[in-house]
């Protein structure tokens, strides 16, 4: 009887290896057949759900695009104010800081060293994606979600650079008072 296979189940866990492995070695050192290795199926199966190490960058941050956005939502009723949405995402930041500042970190080599526009292109469109996501689950205006987004990004950059000095409680405080301040400006 021929084994049956959940084609979908599969495609993830073959992104969530390849994460790893850009995290790890950087998405430049990642050929397919060390991404093959890394998820442990053969160069062809690989080849069989992503065409190019491309395709598998796309594939990659379209799911963890959607994965986080489900993750953020996920306890938040519809009806939740601002501040309590802020305070959700915050919780997803710090429960998931290592895997972001990864995500940031493989987003900025693609940038930087993929030598192929469309890479870069996808690397943009990924961010314009989390932005977008950003103003969605903040439920705000595009333009106050771009801002939150260029902080949580800031945030996440000095991470990378200097662990020890970003304090995601007082940076939550600071968006809350922000958007307090904002809220009272409009009302008032």
């Amino acid at each position: 009887m021929p084994k049956i296979v959940d084609h979908e189940a599969q495609r993830e866990l073959l992104l969530d290896a390849c994460f790893r492995l850009f995290a790890e070695q950087g998405y430049a050192a990642a050929t397919m057949r060390r991404i093959a290795v890394a998820a442990g199926v053969s160069t062809g199966t690989l080849y069989h759900y992503f065409p190019d190490k491309q395709a598998i960058l796309a594939a990659l941050l379209e799911l963890l695009i959607r994965r986080d956005t489900a993750r953020v939502r996920h306890d938040l009723p519809d009806d939740a104010p601002v501040p309590v949405r802020i305070h959700a995402l915050f919780l997803f930041y710090r429960a998931r800081a290592g895997y972001l500042r990864d995500l940031l970190r493989i987003a900025m080599e693609v940038h930087r060293h993929e030598p192929s526009p469309e890479s870069r292109d996808q690397v943009r469109d990924g961010l314009r994606q989390y932005r977008d996501a950003m103003s969605d689950v903040l439920a705000v205006d595009p333009l106050v979600g771009a801002m939150a987004f260029s902080f949580i990004l800031g945030s996440l950059t000095q991470g990378l650079l200097d662990p020890d000095a970003v304090d995601l409680g007082a940076q939550e405080a600071f968006v809350q008072e922000v958007w307090a301040r904002l809220q009272a400006a409009a009302d008032g």
